[in-house]
């Protein structure tokens, strides 16, 4: 299985946890979704190799979104995300 760690920090540097991280295959639209702890990290060990967006949103936070997130076989993956202040557009 492969895992993917992501760290959410909010604008002034604190970890966010809570929050809900989806994250998307770009080829067939399977998601799989888990949400931050204390230290604002999540853990999805499960990502089969491919091409995925991930999504992060929390109220009170605009969403955070990256696309074109490459996950090859065998490998972990660690994306550090910012969280701004305001609502969802």
């Amino acid at each position: 299985p492969l895992d993917g760690r992501e760290v959410l920090l909010a604008a002034d540097g604190a970890p966010v946890s809570a929050a809900t991280v989806v994250v998307k295959n770009a080829a067939n639209g399977i998601e799989y979704s888990a949400s931050t702890d204390d230290q604002g990290r999540f853990v999805l060990p499960s990502l089969q190799p491919g091409t995925y967006e991930l999504e992060a949103r929390l109220g009170g936070f605009k969403p955070f979104i990256r696309s074109g997130l490459v996950v090859a076989a065998g490998q972990s993956q660690e994306v550090a995300a910012t969280l701004e202040a305001g609502d969802a557009d």
